[in-house]
């Protein structure tokens, strides 16, 4: 929990009254207590519409798929309290589980166009379009028309199981893929493992098995005190829900770690 400035300022001045002075110490604890109940808390900022040439450094960085430390550079034009920062910080943690998997990828060309911005990979272009800024920063932006922060969860729950804690790191559902992409980072005390398989289950119950090219993606082996992190990409399920993920027990552990890990 944080303190506000008023609570910090009225701590920082009952401070400095001489405790020999009872009468003046209660009446400035009097005081700042009378302020603390009648402050009202700052109104958070509302978004603003913002031009794309406004987000372009922020698409440019988006496409820089050959290195997550550029894409990552991106971040200083996203607040960090809104899904633009955590969707970039989601493609950048792709970027780096496929370089940890043997596949290198090349920058994909970036362009404005008279929708928003275009950019393009191999898979296909996609349009990047109603940018909306707080304080100055990219908060969320739409993607062929699907606004961002209703399908990003920048973060889940956790489990541990035999001296292994994997920790829910961020989820995307991408709708026009229909495919869900799960980040876990994953720690381990003294014991060695593998992941073995991972099954998505949606909150109306409907189960989504791992996708059959790209299902494990990234570091999928971890050694003690090694921790890393692992891409789960899971075909045909909504977002939300829980993944059920098992890990094969390599060393100082016995058979198979089953971890529940809600996305939300």
């Amino acid at each position: 929990m944080t303190c506000s400035r008023l609570t910090l300022g009225a701590l920082a001045l009952a401070l400095l009254v001489p405790l020999t002075s009872c009468g003046l110490l209660r009446d400035a604890e009097e005081t700042a207590q009378t302020q603390a109940e009648s402050a009202e808390p700052a109104a958070e900022p509302s978004p603003e519409p913002g031009s794309a040439e406004d987000a372009l450094p922020y698409v440019e960085a988006l496409g820089r798929s050959s290195d997550p430390e550029l894409v990552e550079e991106g971040l200083e034009f996203a607040h960090p309290d809104w899904p633009a920062h955590g969707y970039l910080q989601h493609q950048a943690n792709g970027v780096r589980a496929n370089l940890v998997s043997g596949h290198r990828l090349q920058d994909d060309p970036v362009e404005l166009t008279d929708q928003g911005i275009r950019l393009c990979r191999t898979s296909g272009c996609a349009t990047f379009g109603g940018f909306v800024f707080v304080e100055g920063l990219l908060a969320d932006f739409r993607v062929e028309g699907d606004l961002v922060g209703d399908h990003l969860l920048p973060g889940g729950g956790g489990d541990t199981v035999e001296g292994v804690t994997v920790t829910v790191a961020s989820s995307y559902h991408a709708i026009r893929a229909d495919c869900l992409i799960v980040f876990a980072d994953v720690e381990t005390e003294s014991v060695e493992v593998s992941v073995l398989d991972a099954t998505h289950e949606a909150p109306d119950g409907e189960l989504g098995p791992l996708d059959p090219r790209y299902g494990v993606t990234g570091q999928d082996h971890f050694t003690p005190a090694s921790p890393g992190q692992v891409m789960l990409w899971f075909e045909s399920t909504d977002g939300g829900g829980t993944v059920d993920l098992v890990l094969e027990c390599v060393e100082g552990c016995e058979g198979e770690v089953h971890l529940s890990l809600p996305l939300e």
